[in-house]
C-alpha cells in the first residue's frame, strides 16, 4: 500500500517539485512496470508476504528500490490518497532537489540492472553492434564491388571490429548477469523460508513462555 500525496495538486510542493515528482513517478511506472501514482512516497504499508520477499540494498532510500522489486516480483499494489502537512524543516534525507535526483538515479540504475541484467546489457550493446555492422558493411561493399582505393576503408574494419567485440562483451555480461539473477532468486526463496521458520520458532517460544507463566501463577 502506497500513500499517494496527490503531487499534481499538492499546494505544499513548489511548482518545480510538483513537475519533477510527476515526471519521476511516470518514469518509475515505466521502469518498474507498476501503476504507482506517487513512486517516491515514503508512506508505505507492507503485508507480511511482501515484507519477507523484499530485499533493500541501498542505504539512501528504500522507496524506489522496493517499488522496482515489487513490480518485477508481480506483487499487488494499492494506492491510498493522503493529505500531507506543510514543510516545517529542511529534509534530513537529501540536500536539495538536484541531490535527490542524483542519488535516486543511481538507485534506479542499480536496481534495474540487478533485476533486468540481460535486457539492460542487450540494450547497451545495440549501438556498438549496429555501428560495427555499418562500418564493416561499408568496407565489404567497396571490396566486393571492386572499386579502386578500397584500402583507405580498411580503418572501418579496425574500428568496426573493436566496436563489435565490445558489443559482444556486453551481451556476454548480460547472459552472465541473467544466470546470476536466477541464482539470486533461488537464494532469496531460501532466505524467505528461513525468516518464516524463525518467526514460527519465536511465536512458539512466546506461546510456551506464556503457558509456563500461567502455570507458575
Amino acid at each position: 500500500m502506497i500513500g499517494d500525496r496527490q503531487v499534481d495538486k499538492n499546494l505544499n510542493f513548489s511548482p518545480i517539485k510538483r513537475f519533477l515528482e510527476s515526471f519521476g513517478s511516470w518514469f518509475m511506472r515505466v521502469v518498474s512496470g507498476t501503476d504507482a501514482p506517487d513512486a517516491p512516497s515514503g508512506f508505505r504499508a507492507y503485508s507480511r508476504y511482501a515484507a519477507l520477499h523484499l530485499q533493500v540494498f541501498n542505504r539512501y532510500s528504500y522507496t524506489l528500490e522496493t517499488l522496482i522489486q515489487a513490480g518485477k516480483e508481480r506483487m499487488k499494489l494499492a494506492h491510498l490518497p493522503i493529505v500531507t502537512n506543510p514543510t516545517t524543516r529542511p529534509s534530513r534525507l537529501h540536500k536539495g532537489i538536484l541531490n535527490f535526483i542524483w542519488r535516486q538515479s543511481g538507485t534506479i540504475i542499480r536496481s534495474y540492472v540487478l533485476y533486468q541484467p540481460l535486457k539492460t546489457f542487450l540494450l547497451a550493446s545495440v549501438p556498438f553492434l549496429l555501428t560495427s555492422a555499418i562500418l564493416i558493411g561499408r568496407f565489404l561493399y567497396f571490396y566486393f564491388t571492386n572499386q579502386s582505393g578500397v584500402g583507405r576503408y580498411i580503418q572501418s574494419v579496425s574500428i568496426g571490429g573493436t566496436l563489435g567485440i565490445f558489443g559482444l562483451m556486453l551481451v556476454t555480461m548480460g547472459l552472465l548477469g541473467d544466470a546470476i539473477s536466477t541464482n539470486r532468486q533461488m537464494m532469496e526463496e531460501v532466505v524467505v523460508r528461513q525468516r518464516d521458520e524463525f518467526r514460527v520458532i519465536e511465536d512458539t517460544a512466546e506461546i510456551n513462555g506464556c503457558h509456563l507463566l500461567r502455570k507458575e501463577e
